[in-house]
């Protein structure tokens, strides 16, 4: 942990893997984590699979980059500082405006996350 859930609408492996690599790249730099316990997940779309304001499909120039990004929680200043990293880093490699980038964050105390079968954090 931490991992982050990236919903696209890109099919280029070569797109993803250097979203891969950005991605990881800031969240140990803001972080202070190490590479080894950073994960990134995709959930690919295709362009009839995404509705907005009401409307299916969506004009392609609504369709967004969302990004879920699980992990213990970090204060405002850090959350902050790893979504503006993101947002540039994510809306240049896809070639769409920072507006249409979405960051959530999912902050998880460590009694709620299991790895191997074994609670972290104690009772």
């Amino acid at each position: 942990m931490p991992f982050l859930e990236i919903n696209d609408f890109s099919k280029d492996l070569s797109v993803r893997s250097r979203v891969v690599a950005k991605a990881t790249a800031a969240v140990c730099d803001v972080y202070a984590v190490s590479e080894e316990i950073v994960s990134v997940y995709f959930i690919g779309f295709d362009q009839n699979s995404y509705g907005h304001a009401g409307k299916f499909p969506a004009d392609a120039d609504k369709m967004r980059i969302f990004i879920k990004l699980h992990a213990y929680p970090r204060g405002w200043d850090l959350r902050k500082e790893l979504a503006q990293r993101l947002t540039t880093e994510v809306s240049v490699l896809y070639g769409v405006p920072a507006s249409k980038v979405a960051i959530y964050f999912f902050d998880r105390n460590p009694n709620e996350v299991s790895h191997g079968g074994t609670l972290q954090g104690g009772a």
